[in-house]
């Protein structure tokens, strides 16, 4: 209806036939689909870069965990109690749960564990070994997962994360006793 008429489909009257008014109906029709696509296939698009910015900042806090504890292994400053203290409070940081994250290290019989330690059922554990020997431990626990379809208690990577921290500070533990001095071993010139 434009200005108050109406048209109407009318062969004799030169407006347009039932034959051009389907097939204009056909290719909204077809358009219609095609949107319909294109808007499947960017609600895709948008889902899997979500999950991919998650999945990135994942592994930033990971990256983030692993330079922090780094740094507390080359103070040489500071003993090694208070550096597995430190790391003990740093490696939840890396978790994707850090509020709900707590972690104890355990080396050479004493443990430093993280503020707010609770041991739950979810626990990741990694051996820490200084001179081929078993000298302590790390373990993260985490508070289960409450519903179904949550995201698991623990990422992979974390696990992984988790390994390369004990190798880590099993080398930092065997360096100290062993009294060696890095710095000796570069060549001068």
């Amino acid at each position: 209806m434009e200005n108050g008429k109406a048209y109407v489909c009318d062969d004799r009257s030169g407006g347009i036939s039932k034959e051009e008014l389907m097939a204009a109906l056909q290719e909204a029709n077809e358009e219609i689909i095609r949107l319909h696509a294109q808007i499947d296939e960017y609600q895709w698009l948008g889902e899997a870069l979500r999950r991919r910015t998650m999945d990135l900042s994942e592994r930033t806090k990971e990256l983030e965990c692993l330079y922090d504890v780094a740094d507390c292994l080359r103070d040489l400053d500071v003993d090694l109690a208070t550096i597995l203290h430190r790391i003990a409070e740093i490696i939840p940081k890396g978790y994707q749960h850090p509020r709900e994250t707590c972690v104890a290290v355990t080396v050479l019989g004493r443990t430093f564990c993280s503020p707010g330690f609770v041991q739950t059922a979810c626990c990741q554990h990694a051996k820490i070994v200084a001179g081929g020997r078993h000298i302590g431990d790390i373990h993260a626990y985490v508070a289960p997962p409450g519903k179904p379809g949550q995201a698991p208690a623990f990422l992979p990577e974390e696990a992984e994360m988790l390994d390369a921290l004990a190798v880590w500070i099993g080398e930092a533990v065997e360096h100290r006793r062993s009294g060696s001095d890095p710095c000796n071993s570069r060549r001068s010139g």
